[in-house]
């Protein structure tokens, strides 16, 4: 089932032993995830619930807080163990809390919406059904938000209101209900999984040639409708009722008389010289409709688009390079086994188009920037909209693709400001090696 906080409370307890002051952060965050997991074990015994799960096994540290599936259907829960008083005013939720000189901060929480409905996109990509995405108030003031509702596309429901919300939401029919548990503990193992098995699981997640389940969507609203086709490894066989045919006629009369006249014709066009002319006409229209029947492929972000030693890096740090289906990964040795470290991916279609942070970036007009944490490490990850600029300045460079990439700077000794800057000048080098391709054409 997992351990609820276990990564949060890793965290805490490295910090605290570095004498960091960050440390009674973390140990908030997994207090929250515990009360979070109380309020969660209220529900009825069929319910399947799991704690502290990996979002990307092997490939990325981020964690989920809670998956829940049960009557409601898929639910992914983020605990939020925020201090203060919580409102919403013109769609966002804030945070009003007092600093060290008793002055009033107010704080906009839109990016943390934003994180957790981008895990619920990736859940529901990866198990084919629809997934509700939660933010659970932890706080010891969480009742004052009142009434559960939805804020950017995500519910916010208090803690202690959590378990009695989820048994009074609609009652989703599941088929195969047993399956998809086996799937969502499978897709997503708790963040006390033995390394190498993770290793093993990454490796089958960045396989271009993965077959997932058919698509599904996040709603804060909506119902699971069927359970999705099975994965197909090989050739699909369907066991029916041989039909019997009916006999064939004879057609070796009509085939030889046609036979006759297409010869004959043939040594007409030739007796008259139409032949070569009409070779000719064929062969120059080809030729012309050629350059637009064998188009030059359109290139990828690659490994080979960023020099490591352009990079604002420690000359020790040692990382090794891998090749994705579109873009690359950085990994670095850490405690005797590869840890990706940074990660670089370009999206076309539907992703790009309607990726929650792609979204944001396109109507911000530059590259968005969030701060998240998993498996006990902090995370950079930098979403940028072909068009628009990687950085907030005016003289920063323009993404030719839209890219994200994802650095896990604590990992690598860096701090949030570093990380940011290297997440940028990832994207920023990769960006330059190619000229800008219309979105629409990918």
């Amino acid at each position: 089932m997992g351990v609820e906080g276990w990564s949060a409370d890793q965290r805490a307890a490295d910090l605290r032993a570095r004498g960091k002051a960050s440390a009674g952060a973390w140990a908030a965050g997994a207090e929250g995830e515990r009360r979070v997991a109380a309020a969660l074990s209220m529900l009825p015994s069929d319910w399947l619930v799991l704690h502290d799960r990996l979002l990307m096994p092997g490939v990325a540290e981020s964690n989920i807080d809670h998956l829940v599936v049960g009557a409601a259907g898929v639910v992914l829960i983020d605990a939020k163990n925020w201090a203060g008083h919580l409102s919403e005013w013109q769609g966002s939720v804030f945070q009003h809390s007092f600093t060290a000189d008793g002055s009033r901060r107010h704080r906009r929480r839109d990016r943390e919406f934003a994180v957790v409905r981008s895990m619920a996109i990736e859940v529901a990509r990866r198990v084919g059904v629809t997934v509700t995405a939660v933010i659970a108030l932890a706080g010891t003031r969480a009742a004052d938000f009142g009434e559960p509702r939805v804020v950017h596309g995500v519910w916010v429901v208090p803690v202690d209101r959590l378990a009695s919300w989820l048994r009074r939401r609609p009652e989703m029919v599941i088929e195969g209900r047993a399956r998809l548990d086996v799937q969502v503990r499978t897709e997503f193992p708790s963040t006390t999984t033995d390394p190498a098995l993770l290793l093993a699981i990454g490796r089958e997640l960045r396989d271009p040639h993965r077959v997932l389940p058919s698509s599904a969507r996040t709603a804060a609203h909506g119902s699971v409708k069927r359970w999705p086709a099975p994965r197909r490894t090989t050739a699909h066989t369907v066991n029916r009722r041989p039909t019997r045919r009916a006999p064939r006629r004879s057609h070796g009369r009509g085939r030889a008389f046609l036979g006759l006249v297409m010869c004959g014709l043939v040594w007409w066009t030739a007796a008259n010289g139409a032949l070569g002319s009409a070779v000719s006409t064929v062969s120059s229209r080809l030729a012309a409709a050629a350059p637009s029947a064998v188009t030059t492929p359109v290139d990828r972000l690659a490994c080979s688009d960023v020099a490591l030693n352009d990079l604002p890096l420690d000359e020790g740090l040692r990382l090794t390079s891998r090749a994705r289906g579109m873009g690359c990964e950085w990994s670095m040795k850490t405690k005797g086994r590869d840890v990706v470290v940074i990660q670089m991916i370009e999206h076309t279609g539907a992703t790009e188009q309607a990726h929650p942070m792609f979204v944001a970036a396109r109507e911000a007009g530059r590259a968005e920037v969030v701060d998240t944490f998993g498996a006990g490490r902090r995370v950079v990850g930098l979403w940028a909209v072909a068009g628009t600029r990687v950085g907030p300045g005016q003289k920063s460079p323009v993404a030719t693709r839209s890219v994200s990439v994802h650095v896990s700077y604590e990992a690598m000794g860096l701090s949030l400001k570093q990380g940011t800057s290297l997440a940028r000048a990832v994207a920023a080098r990769a960006s330059a090696q190619h000229d800008p391709v219309p979105t629409t054409s990918l």
